[in-house]
C-alpha cells in the first residue's frame, strides 16, 4: 500500500495478478454459481474444463440432491431452501485440491 501512495504515475505502480489453477477456477465456479439463482450449469463446466470434471461433479451433487440441498434441473444445479442453510459445506464437498 506505501508503494502505492508514494507512487507519481500509473507507471510507478506495482501489481500483483493471481494465477488460479484449474482446479481453483472450478472451485471458484462451483463456490459462487452454486449459490445463484441460475446455478452450476454442466455444460458450461464442460465448456471451460473437461468431461472428467463435470463426471466428479455430477457425483458429488448425487448425494445432495438425494438430501434435498440441491436440485438439478437440465444441466442446471441450485440450492433449494434448505440447502442454502449449508451452502458453505455444500460447496466445499465439490471442491478440488
Amino acid at each position: 500500500m506505501k508503494q502505492y501512495v508514494e507512487s507519481k504515475s500509473i507507471e510507478n505502480i506495482i501489481l500483483n495478478k493471481e494465477q488460479l489453477t484449474q482446479n481453483e477456477q472450478f472451485n471458484e465456479y462451483v463456490m459462487t454459481s452454486l449459490r445463484t439463482a441460475w446455478g452450476c450449469d454442466t455444460t458450461h463446466i464442460e465448456s471451460i474444463f473437461d468431461r472428467s470434471f463435470v463426471n466428479r461433479f455430477k457425483k458429488t451433487a448425487e448425494k445432495f440432491i438425494f438430501k434435498n440441498q440441491i436440485i438439478k434441473s437440465g444441466n442446471i444445479y441450485t440450492l433449494t431452501n434448505k440447502g442454502k442453510l449449508f451452502a458453505d459445506g455444500i460447496a466445499s464437498e465439490f471442491f478440488i485440491f
